[in-house]
């Protein structure tokens, strides 16, 4: 097969400095096409749009990049692509974004299949199958923390220790609503000498000003991140996590860190919501609304409550086995293989994981 010619899978998803969807999906994306390549021998191609003038990272990865200009009504143009390049796949993740193109692909009456992931739009409608591991619906095919599509992997979960000494701060590629600033504000306010880390992405630019915080505090060591790809050693290093409420708070879960979520969008607070009366998470609802010294309290409690601490990790790693990735990646491989979707997914855990309707 020549992977520039007769690619299986198309994936569609934006990223950079858009907001409601930042970076995460694009990386999501990524992780499920190189799994795709590296244990099925599928190939995939990503169309773009062109929202920040950079290189997208999956290049770097030698997939094949379709540019859209930055235009709202790209749908007409990624259709025409999907029908030159005729994949057998095509995976939409864009939340709700996607359903416009989606309707086009079905109304082309083309020879594929379409996937959409973690949209309650009208996606949902017009793809043929849905994964909503984030945004929980019963109207989505598969749903639920066990189709978390995450970086990091763990058999063993942390175990917390008893006396905090690092907090980490990541609240996604595109910090839009200056999470990573108040949230640092929050801590260097509190007093307490604590090691913190800020996981930032490319998109982000306001380094100096956190410095500039960080050295006005008791903060002992502070450490900026950019772009990192081993996201599971900052979060096992960490003895509390604050951050937003989409991909990096499963993430967090899964490495059993105790994790306060600090949104940056509506959606994410019904999920944190959600994963709190679970005993798996503390939600601090939307960061846009809430007062930092609110922020520094409900850390500062956590910090002093290590029986509170120990039950939040073990829940949360009990939620989200870290095995979404595979689980997806064998719902893709079975629509390319057979043109068929398995009722049950064989990646195993402490119960089977089924679709959450009928199909």
């Amino acid at each position: 097969m020549n992977r520039l010619q007769d690619p299986i899978v198309m994936f569609r998803c934006d990223g950079g400095n858009l907001p409601e969807t930042g970076t995460g999906h694009i990386r999501r994306c990524l992780n499920l096409a190189l799994h795709l390549r590296n244990h099925y021998g599928i190939d995939s191609r990503f169309i773009i749009r062109d929202l920040d003038g950079e290189p997208p990272q999956v290049l770097k990865h030698r997939f094949a990049v379709h540019l859209l200009p930055p235009v709202s009504e790209w749908e007409p143009l990624a259709t025409r692509i999907v029908q030159r390049v005729s994949p057998r796949v095509v995976v939409v993740d864009m939340l709700s974004g996607g359903g416009k193109f989606l309707k086009m692909l079905r109304s082309e009456a083309l020879d594929l299949k379409t996937i959409t992931m973690d949209d309650r739009g009208e996606g949902l409608k017009y793809a043929m199958f849905s994964i909503n591991a984030i945004l929980e619906t019963s109207e989505a095919t598969f749903c639920g923390p066990d189709y978390a599509i995450i970086s990091s992997s763990s058999e063993c979960p942390l175990v917390p220790r008893a006396k905090v000494e690092e907090v980490l701060l990541c609240f996604g590629g595109y910090d839009h609503n200056g999470l990573t600033v108040k949230a640092l504000k929050s801590i260097v306010g509190m007093g307490k000498c604590l090691n913190v880390t800020a996981l930032i992405g490319s998109a982000f630019h306001n380094e100096n000003e956190l410095l500039d915080l960080a050295a006005s505090g008791k903060i002992g060591r502070f450490d900026i991140i950019k772009e990192t790809s081993n996201i599971g050693f900052f979060l096992k290093r960490a003895d509390i996590g604050i951050v937003s409420g989409g991909l990096t708070l499963f993430e967090a879960m899964h490495c059993g860190l105790p994790t306060m979520a600090l949104c940056q969008y509506e959606h994410q607070v019904a999920t944190s919501a959600r994963y709190q009366k679970e005993g798996a998470v503390v939600n601090l609802g939307l960061g846009t609304r809430i007062d930092r010294s609110r922020i520094g309290g409900e850390l500062e409690s956590l910090i002093d409550d290590y029986p509170r601490r120990a039950a939040l990790s073990k829940r949360a790693a009990e939620l989200v086995d870290g095995k979404g990735l595979q689980r997806v990646a064998e719902i893709i491989n079975a629509i390319t293989k057979d043109n068929m979707i398995p009722a049950e997914v064989n990646i195993p855990r402490t119960k089977t994981i089924k679709v959450c309707s009928s199909i």
